[in-house]
């Protein structure tokens, strides 16, 4: 069983968390922290109510935190430091992998120019632990809301479903990982022990 506490936007709040929520969920709880509007500022934001949220969705110590945000944020510094504080957060709390969704491809391109910045600086600070949807989706208009935006149900579903992939993909080599770390470990320790 994963727990796992996917935190974002109103990405997060609508379709493709509830989508993707209901994906994961087949291998352990999932508990959703999505506030329209807000992004990784918001919640890094000491005294912010989406910080304290976050804290609290932290406490119960998820197998794997996944952040989650559209293009809320403007893509420099601040952006980026908050990105570094909020995977530091998740670090403390979960003994598993932290990593952080971009922003997918949008039909306006004054959408996908901030969200190919914004995952330049994914990228960045998650290394392998940024899932780039901008590559998972297309700018096509027929799979987002009239407001060319957020997906609609029918539109978030492929990109769900290629997320929850990732996500038990990374999961179970970070497992992998563990084990082999441990392995090691006992091994050196038994040879230093027992001379063997």
């Amino acid at each position: 069983m994963t727990s796992t506490l996917l935190v974002g936007d109103s990405q997060v709040a609508g379709p493709p968390g509830r989508l993707l929520a209901g994906l994961l969920a087949g291998r352990g709880p999932v508990e959703r922290l999505g506030r329209v509007g807000r992004g990784a500022v918001s919640y890094a934001l000491p005294g912010s109510p989406e910080r304290a949220e976050l804290v609290e969705g932290l406490a119960t110590r998820p197998d794997r935190v996944v952040y989650l945000f559209g293009i809320n944020d403007p893509p420099g510094p601040r952006t980026e430091d908050a990105l570094r504080r909020l995977r530091a957060l998740g670090r403390q709390a979960s003994p598993g992998p932290v990593w952080l969704v971009g922003p997918p491809a949008y039909p306006l391109d004054e959408h996908d120019a901030h969200s190919a910045a914004l995952a330049v600086l994914g990228s960045r600070v998650f290394g392998a632990n940024f899932v780039d949807s901008r590559r998972l989706t297309t700018r096509d208009r027929d799979d987002r809301t009239l407001d060319r935006v957020h997906f609609t149900e029918a539109g978030a579903l492929p990109w769900a479903r290629s997320v929850a992939s990732i996500l038990d993909r990374g999961n179970a080599l970070a497992a992998l990982a563990v084990g082999t770390v441990s392995s090691l470990v006992i091994g050196k320790l038994w040879r230093d022990v027992f001379g063997g």
